[in-house]
């Protein structure tokens, strides 16, 4: 089955490649790319520690039972993707800047010594 989806994924970026190229095109959405791509692997990396958050915020007020009926299960999603966007936000902004900076410069230079003979 995740094959299936795989490929059903792919097809519909293929079939969108145009649009997606145009796009990218556009000096706004250009910007907004590559301000995204400079958090990406810090959204990577937090982003199933967010929803975890998340889902351990919401549980005591009822929101995110697992035996609801399929359409209660389903109109309670847009609340856990709010909850846990705004919680990587928190974290992007706690951790992101590792990705940002990289980390700190560590290097030794070494010292001269004279090569004479003392």
């Amino acid at each position: 089955m995740i094959v299936v989806l795989s490929m059903w994924q792919v097809g519909l970026v293929l079939l969108c490649r145009g649009w997606i190229v145009a796009a990218l095109g556009l000096r706004a959405v250009e910007t907004i790319v590559m301000k995204l791509n400079a958090v990406m692997m810090s959204v990577y990396l937090w982003h199933m520690t967010a929803l975890l958050l998340a889902l351990l915020m919401l549980k005591p007020l009822g929101l995110a039972n697992s035996d609801l009926l399929v359409s209660q299960w389903w109109s309670q999603r847009p609340m856990w993707l709010i909850v846990a966007a705004a919680i990587l936000v928190v974290v992007i902004r706690l951790v992101g800047w590792v990705e940002r900076e990289g980390a700190p410069d560590v290097r030794v230079t070494p010292k001269a010594y004279p090569l004479t003979d003392a």
